[in-house]
C-alpha cells in the first residue's frame, strides 16, 4: 500500500505538465514542501511495521503487535490525505 502511494505521489507532478506558468510555479512550490513530508510519513509507516514485527512474540504483546500492524495502513491513508492537502493542485 505504501509503495503504491509512493508511486502515485511521485507521478503527480505530471498532472501539471500542461499548466500555465503561474499555476506551475504554485504547484512546484507546494509539491517541493509536501513530498518530503510524505516521505517522512512513509518512514513512520515503516517504523510501525518494524515495531509490530520486532516486539517479542509473547502472549502479553499480542495486542500491541496487532495495534502497530493495524496502525500502519491507517497511517498510509492519513499520509496520502496530508500530502494531497499540502499540494496546491491546478
Amino acid at each position: 500500500m505504501g509503495f503504491l502511494a509512493l508511486f502515485y505521489a511521485g507521478m503527480s507532478p505530471m498532472q501539471c505538465d500542461s499548466c500555465g506558468r503561474e499555476a506551475s510555479d504554485r504547484f512546484d512550490a507546494s509539491f517541493g514542501s509536501a513530498f518530503p513530508v510524505f516521505l517522512v510519513g512513509l518512514a513512520v509507516v515503516l517504523a510501525l511495521l518494524l515495531t509490530s514485527w520486532g516486539l517479542a512474540w509473547e502472549q502479553r504483546n499480542r495486542g500491541k503487535r496487532a495495534l502497530f500492524a493495524l496502525a500502519a495502513p491507517a497511517m498510509v491513508v492519513f499520509d496520502v490525505i496530508v500530502f494531497y492537502a499540502f499540494v496546491d493542485w491546478p
